[in-house]
C-alpha cells in the first residue's frame, strides 16, 4: 500500500552492531524499564480491588491471622471509585506537564509517590477509616494519571517505525503483567497468615526499588542520554526525523488544532469505550464472582489473573502481525487499526453479554479468557493511533484521550453501586455488564467510520516554520511512513 518513496524512507541504515555490554541498545533498555514501571504501578492501583474483600469480608485472612483487621464499610465501590476522581480529571492536564518537565522527571515522581502510599495504606485503613483510604486513592489517582501519556511520550522519541509495533506491544503487556501479579498475589497473599496489608508492602517496595534504577538509565531522549552511541542516536532520530528537534524550543502545545481534528475525536470516544469496559471489569470482577458466583476470595483472584494471562500473550502478537502485514503491503495502516480495535471491543462487548448469564466456573474461566485476550487488541488499534498523528505531542494527545475515557468510566463504580443493591443478585450485575457491553460496541462502531492514520500538519508545524527561517533538516531526515496516511 505504500508508494516506493514510502518504502525507502523505511530503510534508515541500522547503526554498526558493538561487541560486548554495548550490543544491548540504550532503546531496549528503556523499553525494559518501562514494562517494569506498568507492573509495578498498574499492580498498586488493581491490588486494592482484591484486597477491599479481604478488608471487609470477615472469614477470610482474619480467620487465619486474628491481628489483621476486619473493617465494616458499607461504601465499597464508592472506594473502588476514589482512585478514578483524580486519575480521569488529572488527564487532561498531564500532557502539558509532560511537555514541559520531561518522562524522566514526571514517572519517577508518579512511581516514588505511589510506592509511598501503597506503603502508608494499611495505617491509614486503621487510624482514619474508609476516608484515610479513599485520600490515598486519590493522590494515586493524581500521580497515575502520567503513566500512559508518559509511556507513548517515550514511545514516540524512543522508538524507530520499524520496531514501534513490536516494542509497543511488549512494553505495554506490562499492564497486563501487572493484572496478573496483583490479583494472584494478593489473592494469595490475603488468604495467608500475613494478611492483606503484606500485599501493599509488597508493591510499594517493588516501586522504591525501581526509582533509583530510573533515575541512572533513563533519559527523555536519545539526544538527552549520557550513555547512548552516536551510532544508535543518529538511527533514532533519523528514523523519526528528530535531527533537528534540539533547534525547537518548547513551545505551547497547539491545542486549538488539535481541538479541530476529527480523527482525534474518533481515538477519544475510541478511548471512552475502552476505559469504561476495562475499568468496569477490573474494578468489579473480583466482587462479582465473589458476592455473585460465590467464589472464595483466592479463587476470584486467580480466576481474574489466569484469564489474563491470554491478554499477556495476546499483546505479544496482535502488534507485531499488524506491523508485518502493513510493512509488507497486505493491508494499509488505517485498516489495520480499525480492524483490531473491532475485534477486540465487539469481543468484549458480546463476553460481556454472555457472561452476565452463565453460572457454570469453567464458562466463566473460558469466556475470561477470550474477552481478556481480545482486550489486548486495542494496542494495535486506537492506542498506538496517538503516535499516528502525532509522534511529537504523543502525550498530551494521550492525556486528553485517557482523561475523557477515565472521567466517564468513573461511573462505572457508581453504576453498580446504585444498580446492584444485592451484590448476590445476578440479575441485577447483568444489567451493568449488558450497559459496559454497549458503550464498548457503540463507541467502536463511530471509531471505525472516523479514524485515520495521517500525520496531523500541526505536528510538524514548528519545523516547518524553522526550515522557513532558513535551517535546513540533514538529507537523511526521514518522515516516519508508520505514520503517514495509507488509507488507499
Amino acid at each position: 500500500m505504500y508508494s516506493s518513496d514510502q518504502k525507502e524512507r523505511f530503510e534508515v541504515e541500522e547503526e554498526p552492531h558493538k561487541r560486548g555490554w554495548f550490543r544491548i541498545k540504550i532503546r531496549y533498555i528503556q523499553a525494559v524499564l518501562l514494562w517494569f514501571m506498568l507492573i509495578v504501578n498498574l499492580s498498586i492501583r488493581l491490588s486494592f480491588s482484591v484486597a477491599i474483600v479481604a478488608m471487609t469480608t470477615n472469614g477470610t485472612s482474619t480467620e487465619r491471622h486474628p491481628n489483621v483487621a476486619y473493617y465494616n464499610w458499607n461504601n465499597t465501590n464508592i472506594i473502588l471509585s476514589s482512585f478514578y476522581w483524580s486519575y480521569a480529571v488529572l488527564q487532561f492536564s498531564s500532557g502539558n506537564v509532560i511537555h514541559f518537565l520531561g518522562t524522566k522527571k514526571v514517572l519517577f515522581l508518579t512511581t516514588f509517590v505511589n510506592a509511598g502510599t501503597s506503603a502508608l495504606l494499611p495505617l491509614f485503613a486503621a487510624n482514619a477509616g474508609s476516608n484515610g483510604v479513599m485520600a490515598l486513592r486519590v493522590i494515586q489517582g493524581i500521580f497515575q494519571a502520567f503513566i500512559f501519556p508518559s509511556t507513548n511520550a517515550m514511545l514516540g522519541r524512543w522508538m524507530p517505525p520499524q520496531e514501534l509495533s513490536f516494542i509497543n506491544s511488549v512494553v505495554f503487556s506490562g499492564y497486563h503483567a501487572g493484572v496478573i501479579t496483583s490479583t494472584i498475589i494478593t489473592g494469595y497473599l490475603s488468604a495467608s497468615s500475613w494478611g492483606w496489608p503484606s500485599a501493599f508492602y509488597l508493591f510499594g517496595a517493588l516501586g522504591f526499588v525501581w526509582c533509583p534504577i530510573w533515575i541512572f538509565l533513563s533519559a527523555d531522549s536519545p539526544g538527552t542520554h549520557p550513555s547512548i552511541t552516536i551510532e544508535e542516536r543518529k538511527y533514532i532520530e533519523e528514523s523519526l526525523d528528530q535531527q533537528d528537534d534540539h533547534l525547537i524550543k518548547k513551545k505551547s502545545i497547539p491545542w486549538r488544532a488539535i481541538a479541530c481534528s476529527i480523527p482525534y475525536y474518533a481515538l477519544i470516544i475510541a478511548s471512552v469505550g475502552e476505559s469504561w469496559c476495562t475499568t468496569f471489569l477490573s474494578t468489579e470482577l473480583p466482587n462479582f464472582l465473589n458476592k455473585a458466583v460465590g467464589l472464595s476470595i483466592q479463587d476470584s483472584g486467580l480466576l481474574t489473573a489466569g484469564p489474563t494471562v491470554g491478554a499477556l500473550l495476546g499483546s505479544f502478537f496482535y502488534s507485531p502481525i499488524a506491523g508485518y502485514t502493513i510493512k509488507k503491503g497486505w493491508i494499509s495502516t488505517v485498516n489495520s487499526r480499525k480492524s483490531f480495535q473491532a475485534y477486540s471491543l465487539f469481543s468484549v462487548g458480546f463476553g460481556l453479554i454472555g457472561l452476565s448469564y452463565i453460572s457454570n466456573t469453567v464458562a466463566i474461566t473460558f469466556l475470561l479468557i477470550f474477552i481478556c485476550t481480545a482486550s489486548s487488541a486495542v494496542q494495535a488499534g486506537h492506542v498506538i493511533n496517538h503516535i499516528d498523528l502525532s509522534p511529537r505531542y504523543t502525550a498530551a494527545l494521550s492525556g486528553i484521550s485517557n482523561g475523557f475515557g477515565q472521567l466517564i468510566a468513573i461511573l462505572a463504580p457508581f453504576l453498580v453501586h446504585y444498580i446492584v443493591v444485592d451484590e448476590t443478585d445476578k440479575t441485577s450485575w447483568s444489567y451493568t455488564f449488558i450497559l459496559s457491553a454497549i458503550i464498548g460496541i457503540s463507541t467502536t462502531i463511530f471509531f471505525l467510520i472516523f479514524c485515520s492514520t495521517e500525520r496531523q500538519w500541526w505536528d510538524d508545524k514548528d519545523k516547518k516554520r524553522l526550515n522557513k527561517a532558513g535551517t535546513q533538516s540533514s538529507e537523511r531526515g526521514i518522515t516516519n511512513p508508520g505514520f503517514e496516511d495509507s488509507e488507499k
